[in-house]
Parts: structure tokens; C-alpha cells; sequence
């Protein structure tokens, strides 16, 4: 099953998994967890502090930048309570919002930026998507070269991930800087609201989201639907050299035996990768035979990564039995 489009994330609703496996006993339940979710948009950005040491350290550095600085951390919301952000150990992942939200300190905030409501959920949805798995960019201070392509660049800091969202978006949100987007920048944004601002104050909506009842049972179907979203992401990303590899092989003996029928079935096939619904970070197969071919290191690598998929869903699988025995 590859990773096409976005329906493997709609079939992944997490509210879906809630309500088919009526892990809530009350429609009552249900219906405030639909209510609130309804409510929280793919997009919208939320500014935390960490409760450790490196976080407070991270802010007051900030400060130099922004004097008000006071978030050490941005995540993105991709709808049904789930965000994607990235972090030193994990890179660019996907986490439940609530989870993440009683991890921090209280004075978290969220942000909304108006442009967003004019472009299509999908194509949000596909955006916020677009960077999953990238590594974690220890040289964030780095300024960017002139006319660098984000699409070609495998790691991500937080604020950068962030930044990424709304580039690959076509909306500029920090043109003005010389160096990569800060979280204090986003400070910045959320305390020059105004009424000609291009963004809102939505923390009081996310404030709710910690009120629901039945929250052990919601992170359980959670953390089962992102396990899902992840594992089809990473397959599609291991497999794809194997791809370039095989469809690399048959565009060159077309041409070198002048196979007319081959080569229109390799064109055919370039086309058909070019136009997912889904174009990842990581997506180099769709220009197989326009390329060298991957080495014989990448296809031993990715498959190794591929091999070890079935250790990360054990780990997931684990992950989710433990809460479910807490629950008990």
C-alpha cells in the first residue's frame, strides 16, 4: 500500500478511529471531541516553552533577537488533534497535540494566520505533510544561500518547519530576515496582533482541547493513527531509490534497444510519479533516467530502513499497549 495521496491520513482520522472502535461509551463524548475539532484548523501554529533547563537557555538566547522572546518551540497543527514538529531526537514527527501541550509550560499560545482560509484543505493538508521525517537541522544559525530550493533540503528545526509549511504555500512570512525563521519570531507575530495583522489569537479554542474527559482513551487512538500515517510515509521514503533503481533500468534498455513500446511505458510511469497527490521532500524516483541511478549504498541503506519498519511498529504497538494497560 503506498502513500498516493492524502486519503491514507483521512482514513487515519483519529476521530474515525475513536468512533469506530467506540472507545466512548457516550455520544455526549463524541460529539465534544468532534465539536472542538472541528474548530482547530490545519496550520494554525502553536508557540511553547519546554518545563527543562535547554528550553529556558534557548528563550533567553532568543532575546537578542526579540527582547519579548518567550517560546523555545513550534509545532504545526494537521488536524484531529495532531501536530507535526521537529525535535533533536526524533526530527520531523508527528505527536498527539494534547500530549505535547501538558509536556510544556502553561503559557503556550496559538496562532492562525488569515491567508490560509482561501486555500484548500487538501492542499493545506499536503503542505504540512510535505517534510515528515527530515532530520533535525543542528546548524539552524546557518544563514540560507540565495535562491536555495527548501524542497531540496532534508532537515528541519522547529520554527524552520514552520517556516517550510508556509513557503511551500507561497505565503512569505518573514521576508524582511536575513537568517532562518526563529521561534521568537513568532512571538513577535502573535504580540503585533491587530486588526490589519495577518494573524489571530486561537489559544483560548486549544485551551479546551485540555478539558475533555476520556483522555487516556483518545491518546491510545491517537498514537494508533499516527503509528499508521507514519509507517506509510516511511515505506513510501525507503522504497522510493528501489523505484528510481527498477524504473531507471527500464528507460535505459528502451533506449539502448530502441524499445518503442518500453520507452512509452517508462514515460507513462514518470508521469504517473510526477503527479501524486503527495510530493514529499524526498521525492527524487519521479526523475528516474533524468538522474545518475541511486548507489549501491542508497539501496542498501533504504533497505535496511525498510527492513527495520517492522521494529518501529513493535515499538509503536508497545507504546500503545502500555497506555492501554495504565488504563486499566
Amino acid at each position: 500500500m503506498d502513500f498516493k495521496s492524502v486519503d491514507i491520513y483521512r482514513n487515519s482520522s483519529i476521530l474515525e478511529q475513536i468512533l469506530k472502535k467506540e472507545i466512548f461509551v457516550e455520544s455526549k463524548v463524541q460529539q465534544q471531541y468532534l465539536a472542538i475539532h472541528s474548530q482547530l484548523n490545519i496550520g494554525d501554529i502553536i508557540l511553547v516553552t519546554g518545563s527543562k533547563k535547554p528550553s529556558k537557555w534557548l528563550v533567553n538566547a532568543q532575546k537578542l533577537y526579540y527582547k519579548k522572546a518567550q517560546s523555545s518551540h513550534v509545532m504545526i497543527h494537521i488536524g484531529d488533534g495532531v501536530i507535526i514538529h521537529a525535535t533533536t531526537v526524533k526530527g520531523v514527527h508527528f505527536s498527539p497535540l494534547l500530549e505535547e501541550l501538558n509536556d510544556c509550560e502553561t503559557t503556550w499560545r496559538v496562532l492562525r494566520n488569515k491567508s490560509l482560509a482561501d486555500i484548500d484543505e487538501n492542499n493545506l493538508l499536503r503542505s504540512s505533510l510535505k517534510f515528515f521525517n527530515q532530520k533535525y537541522n543542528i546548524k539552524f544559525l546557518e544563514v540560507p544561500e540565495e535562491g536555495a530550493d527548501i524542497n531540496n533540503t532534508e532537515s528541519s528545526f522547529c520554527s524552520e518547519l514552520a517556516s517550510k509549511f508556509f513557503e511551500s504555500l507561497d505565503i512569505r512570512i518573514a521576508d524582511h530576515l536575513e537568517r532562518k525563521v526563529f521561534p521568537c519570531d513568532f512571538d513577535q507575530f502573535f504580540d503585533s496582533i491587530s486588526s490589519n495583522s495577518d494573524w489571530i489569537d486561537v489559544t483560548e479554542i486549544y485551551k479546551e482541547i485540555i478539558t475533555l474527559p476520556c483522555q487516556d482513551e483518545y491518546l491510545i487512538s491517537c498514537k494508533a493513527a499516527i503509528a499508521h500515517m507514519s509507517l506509510m510515509l516511511m515505506k513510501r521514503q525507503y522504497l522510493a531509490p528501489w523505484r528510481e533503481f527498477s524504473y531507471s533500468f527500464i528507460a535505459d534498455f528502451a533506449k539502448q534497444t530502441g524499445n518503442q513500446q518500453l520507452s512509452k511505458l517508462s514515460d507513462e510511469m514518470r508521469d504517473k510519479l510526477k503527479n501524486r497527490e503527495l510530493d514529499m521532500w524526498f521525492d527524487k524516483d519521479k526523475n528516474f533516467g533524468q538522474q545518475e541511478p541511486p548507489s549501491e549504498k542508497e539501496l542498501s541503506d533504504s533497505l535496511s530502513k525498510f527492513m527495520g519498519l517492522y521494529d518501529v511498529a513493535g515499538e509503536s504497538l508497545n507504546e500503545i499497549f502500555d497506555l492501554a494497560k495504565k488504563k486499566k
